[in-house]
């Protein structure tokens, strides 16, 4: 099973494997979902790069907050 996170549109554009999913995963899983993505648990997943107006509207930024916090 995975987890993958999505745009508004469906598009996949992260996930992991559900028993690898570590506490930067889970960080991602919040950071993405306050942005209005979708989380959701799939089978298989296909990760696609989208142009969606959701997708030029997020914060990608995710790993530099990451590496921030463990700074502190």
């Amino acid at each position: 099973m995975m987890i993958a996170i999505k745009c508004k549109s469906g598009n996949t554009f992260s996930a992991c494997v559900k028993e690898y999913s570590d506490a930067d995963f889970e960080f991602q899983q919040i950071y993405y979902k306050a942005q209005g993505c979708i989380v959701e648990q799939q089978e298989s997943v296909t990760l696609k790069k989208c142009e969606c107006d959701h997708c030029k509207t997020l914060d990608h930024h995710c790993d530099d907050l990451i590496n921030r916090i463990r700074e502190l």
